[in-house]
């Protein structure tokens, strides 16, 4: 039976195998895009083989009964930055500045979140954390 993370990696590296053969047949043999494509997709073969042998950890250690952590508003605040990371690549050095300021700062933030959010079982010890 497969789980969750192997299904995952053989998923993307066949995926990876379609996209480098399709682009072999459409477009130059020799082109930059197929050695990258290549090199995906030999790598994507070792982390699948390593996960399969992995068999994606152990089930047993892992606990069962654990809450679920709260919803964070900082992937979008994350997102945000990128774009006007990507915008001021076109339009300006300010937004480009802007939008790394913003995507440092919220991953950062996101990071201490998902770190105070589980730093121990107690949840006002957790509370207090944040």
């Amino acid at each position: 039976m497969f789980k969750v993370g192997s299904k995952l990696f053989l998923g993307t590296t066949g995926f990876a195998a379609v996209n480098l053969v399709a682009y072999l047949i459409f477009v130059e043999r020799l082109a930059i895009g197929g050695v990258a494509l290549s090199m995906l997709f030999a790598a994507l073969i070792g982390v699948s083989a390593a996960v399969l042998m992995i068999n994606d950890g152990d089930d047993e250690t892992q606990p069962r009964d654990t809450a679920l952590t709260r919803a964070s508003m900082w992937p979008l605040i994350a997102a945000v930055g990128l774009v006007l990371l990507v915008l001021g690549l076109v339009v300006s050095q300010l937004y480009f500045i802007f939008g790394g300021i913003v995507l440092v700062a919220a991953l950062a933030e996101w990071m201490v979140q998902a770190w105070s959010e589980t730093a121990s079982d107690d949840p006002a010890h957790n509370e207090f954390a944040r």
